[in-house]
C-alpha cells in the first residue's frame, strides 16, 4: 500500500500506459492524487448538459483515459486546483497496472478485509439487491423522484463504492490509529499540496486538508446518481462524522456534518495550573472545556467558568469527599464533579472505588451532575450506574486493547451496556 504513495512522486503517468504519450508524459502520478493535472472532469463533459441521460452510458476506465489522453489540458500541472474525477480514474487504473490485478480486488485484498469492512460493494452490485435504499432526485421544488442507474464503469475509482455508515467509521479509524500505511505515508497523504507559486490547496494526496481551532480536519464528500456522502475525520480528538443521505444535489449531508462538528468537545486535563496559563492553553488550542485533577480552588473553578470555559472538576473519593462535593456545587460553577479513585498520582488510575459505600454518603440534591470514573468495563459499568445514578461515566483503560490503544468492540460493550442499564 505505501508503495503508492512513498514513491508516487518520480514516476510519470505515461510510465504505466504501453504507447502513451502527449498530455500524459510531462505528469507525474502524484499531481493525479493532488488535482493539479489540469484535466477536466470527464463526467462533466461527457454529460453535455444532459448528465441523467450520458451517465447511464456505459464505459471503460480505458476509454475514458484514451479520451483524456488526447484532450488538451485546462492549465499547465501544478499551476493552479481542480477537482476532476479524471484524476481518480487514472489513479485506478495506475493500481491496477502497478499491483497487476483488478481495482476492486486490490481494495478487498488490501483495505476492506484487514479493516473489517464487510459491507462494501460496487455501485453496481449494491443497486441490485432490493434490501438496498433507493436514491432520489428532483427538479426544482418538485417532488423527489427515482434517480437513474448509472452505467457500468460511468464511476470506477472515482466514486464506485456503496458501504455502511459503520463500514466507513472504520476507515476514519484506521486513519486516526495509522492502521494501514506507514506514518511516512499518513504524513505525506495528509500534508497540503502547494501550487508552484507557492499558495495553498486546503488539499493532501485525494483528501481534504483543513484546520479548525489548531485542530486538523481531514474530509471528502462524495455523490453520484440518488446519493451524497459527507465523510469528516478529527484525527487530533480521534473523533469522525459519517453522513450518507438519498437526495443528490442536496446540501443535507453537509449541512449535518457542520451541525454535528460544532457539538465536538475538546476538554483539556490540567493538574495545579494558573488560571492564566490554561486560559491561554484554552484559546491556543480551541479547547471547549477543562478538567481540573489537582488541588484547585472553587474561586479558580468559578473563574474559568466566569471566561465562558465548561469546567469538570475531579473529587479524589477518600475521607471528606462529600464536603468537597458541596463546596463546589455551591461555589465553584462546575459544569459537572467526576468522581474517581483516590491515589498518590493525579489523573485516572484505572482502579474502581466501592460503589456501595459511597452511595450511601453521597450529598442528595447538590444540584451538579455527577461523572463516575476510576476502573470502568463493560462487566460492571452497569452496576456503577445502578449504585451512584450518574450524569454520565468516564473511561479509559478499561475498553483499551494496549496502553493509548482502544478496542473497538470493548467501546461497543460499554456504551451498549452503560445504555441498557434499568435504573
Amino acid at each position: 500500500m505505501d508503495l503508492f504513495i512513498d514513491k508516487a512522486g518520480p514516476e510519470q503517468i505515461y510510465s504505466y500506459f504501453e504507447g502513451e504519450s502527449g498530455r500524459l508524459a510531462n505528469l507525474d502520478r502524484r499531481a493525479g492524487y493532488q488535482h493539479t493535472t489540469g484535466w477536466f472532469c470527464y463526467e462533466e463533459t461527457l454529460a453535455k448538459g444532459c448528465f441523467y441521460l450520458n451517465c447511464q452510458l456505459g464505459f471503460t476506465a480505458q476509454q475514458i483515459l484514451d479520451g483524456w489522453a488526447r484532450i488538451p489540458l485546462d492549465f499547465d500541472p501544478g499551476t493552479q486546483w481542480q477537482y476532476s474525477n479524471t484524476n481518480f480514474v487514472i489513479a485506478g487504473l495506475i493500481v491496477e497496472k502497478a499491483s497487476g490485478m483488478p481495482f476492486m480486488k486490490f481494495l478487498h485484498q488490501h483495505l476492506f478485509t484487514p479493516l473489517g469492512m464487510k459491507s462494501v460493494l460496487t455501485i453496481e452490485e449494491a443497486k441490485a439487491l432490493p434490501s438496498e435504499p433507493a436514491g432520489y432526485l428532483r427538479y426544482a421544488l418538485g417532488p423527489p423522484r427515482p434517480a437513474p442507474v448509472e452505467g457500468q464503469g460511468w464511476m470506477f475509482a472515482a466514486g464506485e463504492l456503496s458501504m455502511t455508515a459503520s463500514d466507513l467509521a472504520r476507515w476514519d479509524i484506521s486513519l486516526i490509529d495509522q492502521s494501514v500505511l506507514r506514518p511516512a505515508s499518513y504524513r505525506e497523504m495528509e500534508t497540503e499540496v502547494e501550487l508552484k507559486n507557492g499558495v495553498g490547496t486546503r488539499y493532501g494526496l485525494g483528501i481534504a486538508v483543513n484546520f479548525d481551532n489548531g485542530q486538523r480536519v481531514l474530509s471528502h464528500g462524495g455523490e453520484v446518481s440518488g446519493f451524497v456522502a459527507q465523510n469528516v475525520v478529527f484525527p487530533d480528538d480521534h473523533a469522525a462524522i459519517v453522513v450518507l443521505t438519498n437526495l443528490d444535489a442536496s446540501s443535507a449531508a453537509g449541512q449535518i456534518t457542520r451541525s454535528l462538528s460544532q457539538q465536538i468537545e475538546r476538554i483539556g486535563v490540567f493538574v495545579d495550573e494558573t488560571a492564566e496559563h490554561i486560559f491561554e492553553i484554552v484559546r491556543a488550542v480551541g479547547l471547549t472545556g477543562v478538567q481540573l485533577h489537582g488541588d484547585e480552588s472553587p474561586e479558580m473553578a468559578r473563574q474559568l467558568a466566569s471566561g465562558g470555559v465548561k469546567v469538570f472538576k475531579a473529587i479524589p473519593v477518600r475521607s471528606g469527599f462529600a464536603d468537597r462535593m458541596i463546596t463546589f456545587a455551591e461555589r465553584g460553577g462546575v459544569d459537572a464533579l467526576l468522581l474517581d479513585t483516590a491515589a498518590a498520582l493525579r489523573g485516572g488510575t484505572g482502579l474502581s472505588f466501592d460503589w456501595g459505600t459511597i452511595a450511601a454518603s453521597m450529598p442528595a440534591n447538590s444540584g451538579t451532575r455527577v461523572i463516575v470514573a476510576g476502573g470502568l468495563t463493560p462487566l460492571n459499568v452497569s452496576n456503577a450506574i445502578r449504585m451512584l445514578h450518574p450524569w454520565g461515566v468516564d473511561v479509559v483503560s478499561g475498553v483499551e486493547r494496549e496502553p493509548g490503544k482502544k478496542d473497538h468492540e470493548k467501546v461497543r460493550a460499554f456504551v451498549k451496556a452503560a445504555k441498557s442499564c434499568d435504573l
